[in-house]
């Protein structure tokens, strides 16, 4: 795209193609003025250019469709692998609803970013390209609290790492997806789990086949009076099968209480030393 930079988008477009045209003037266009034009569904790409792109449009075959999210499409394609790193939970965001509800979300930072969007597209129209322009600042501000988020999980540095006789365990307090898988390919065979909200859990890695549950382990939760489980139960920590526990029922429930464990203990336990 280094002459005309032109982007076709159907009209009535939804929040997968905002950030999708968000995505196309960062990665591809390079800050480039880009002049984006709507077209009906049924459009044959009468007029486009090798410079041009359409997205969510057939365009007689150029442009780019997809049965999910064309914004994740086009990250996929353009962007680098560190930028779809970063973008991932905008990414799993979009591609989730095209319709915002910002009650029980589990990304509130982008909801708020997003919510703006929302109401210009009600208030202003679906499509107009000042709006547009508008919004791409505001997706710039969101990928940059992103870059620093990702940055946050991936520094290692303050990471409290045990090298016991039993196994390497690495105590994550910071949390973030990135990070536990990170961890996992470097060598750790366990990561212990500890969120602001008094949530414990302590993770394998699926190459381990090493169990969990050791005599230390159970011998803190008897300390504490707080028992394991095999199945979800309110104030018992919760062996699943996959191989983790956690001191919540499940995963997508916050705790019903703080659990009185020590989380470095428990690290400590898990790589094999009692204290």
């Amino acid at each position: 795209m280094k002459d005309q930079n032109r982007i076709f988008v159907r009209k009535n477009i939804d929040l997968d193609t905002i950030c999708a045209i968000w995505a196309i003037r960062k990665f591809v266009a390079e800050k480039k003025p880009v002049q984006v034009l709507f077209r009906s569904e049924n459009w044959k790409g009468t007029g486009m250019t090798d410079n041009d792109l359409a997205i969510g449009l057939h365009a007689g075959g150029k442009g780019i469709v997809t049965e999910g999210s064309v914004f994740s499409e086009v990250v996929r394609r353009f962007a680098s692998e560190k930028d779809w790193a970063i973008l991932k939970p905008l990414i799993r965001f979009v591609g989730k609803t095209r319709h915002i509800v910002l009650e029980d979300s589990a990304e509130p930072e982008i909801v708020a970013s997003l919510a703006f969007i929302v109401f210009s597209m009600k208030e202003v129209g679906y499509d107009d390209a000042e709006i547009l322009a508008g919004i791409s600042s505001i997706l710039d501000d969101l990928y940059k609290a992103l870059c620093k988020r990702y940055e946050r999980e991936m520094d290692f540095t303050e990471l409290t790492i045990i090298k016991g006789p039993r196994a390497t365990v690495a105590l994550n307090d910071r949390g973030g997806v990135h990070r536990d898988a990170l961890l996992f390919r470097s060598g750790v065979e366990f990561i212990v789990i500890a969120d602001e909200r008094g949530n414990l859990a302590v993770l394998r890695n699926k190459d381990s086949s090493k169990p969990i549950l050791t005599v230390y382990v159970e011998r803190i939760l008897e300390e504490v009076d707080e028992p394991w489980s095999y199945e979800p139960e309110e104030g018992k920590w919760f062996y699943h099968p996959e191989g983790f526990i956690l001191s919540w029922s499940t995963r997508k429930h916050t705790a019903q209480y703080k659990s009185k464990v020590d989380p470095l203990r428990l690290a400590k336990a898990v790589a094999g030393i009692y204290e």
